[in-house]
């Protein structure tokens, strides 16, 4: 496969489409190929005025699936994408990123930073989180209905919170028989090609051990990169905002940002940021261009 010093964007998105095409404009450039999974949930997506959307960059959707937050379905759409985008060409770099996050730098900063630092995995590991295990040691049935609202699905989550407790109660851990040292964390990350490639030829693997398993997009890559050779090449193992080069609303109250927080969001010496979808997102989205124009040399 011909190498090349393009990079990946793999994208996954359900609503906010305005913020999406803001993204996507963002990212149009002659050096990036952009793979798009829209939910199949979302049935207003204006689909020939993103077709039409971008000029430069190389715009890619791929098949479209019903995706559940907590369930077997994310880590799915990630894998379809990663095959997806390997199966394309080779690119030096692969951006797993949601539709409501936008970059901190031009890409002209993105690319030159990835250039000086070729080789690194940027994959943020969680230092603080002693019990996520449970995502993957126990049996969670009806794993995609974790965030639903009927009746009947709320039912179906009882009923796997319920079994969670009695695996618990008799100290059942179904990760055992794998032999891996659990991981966990940021599950937006920009990875090299022979990462991108090692994490499609595992698949299968992924299926065994994740199928019902809760949350496992923030585990089954972290995982498999520390149980494996990639794990010298994280970019920082010890900060995962750092190591991932993102920054997220975790620690805030609102869980989004807003314009007020374009001076934070600039000077925290990241490449990305989310969660950016509240009512100003998009004087937000402006506001983050026009001033990180007076930082983008890199």
């Amino acid at each position: 496969m011909k190498k090349n010093n393009k990079h990946a964007y793999l994208i996954m998105a359900h609503h906010r489409f305005d913020i999406l095409e803001e993204l996507l404009k963002d990212l149009d450039d002659e050096r990036n190929d952009i793979f798009l999974h829209i939910d199949i949930k979302a049935r207003d997506f204006p689909l020939h005025h993103f077709n039409r959307l971008l000029q430069k960059a190389t715009l890619i959707l791929i098949k479209r699936m019903d995706v559940h937050w907590g369930g077997y379905s994310q880590i799915e759409c990630v894998g379809n994408l990663l095959k997806a985008a390997t199966s394309y060409g080779y690119h030096s770099y692969y951006h797993f990123m949601v539709g409501v996050e936008f970059p901190l730098k031009n890409q002209n900063y993105i690319h030159k930073f990835f250039e000086h630092n070729a080789g690194y995995e940027f994959i943020g590991f969680d230092q603080k989180d002693n019990n996520f295990e449970e995502r993957v040691k126990y049996y969670h049935v009806f794993n995609e209905y974790a965030r639903n609202n009927t009746y009947f699905q709320k039912i179906l989550n009882k009923i796997r919170i319920f079994g969670v407790a009695v695996q618990r109660l008799f100290n059942i851990d179904h990760s055992k028989k794998f032999g891996l040292v659990l991981k966990k964390g940021n599950a937006n990350w920009s990875i090299t090609h022979d990462l991108a490639y090692y994490i499609v030829t595992h698949e299968q693997t992924t299926e065994k051990i994740y199928r019902h398993s809760f949350c496992g997009d923030e585990v089954f890559i972290h995982t498999l990169v520390y149980n494996s050779r990639f794990r010298k090449n994280i970019y920082d193992p010890n900060d995962e905002c750092h190591s991932s080069m993102r920054i997220t609303t975790w620690d805030n109250k609102y869980n989004r940002y807003y314009v007020k927080d374009v001076d934070l969001l600039l000077n925290s010496g990241r490449l990305f940021a989310r969660k950016i979808d509240g009512d100003d997102a998009t004087n937000l989205i402006s506001f983050i261009k026009k001033k990180r124009e007076d930082q983008s040399t890199y």
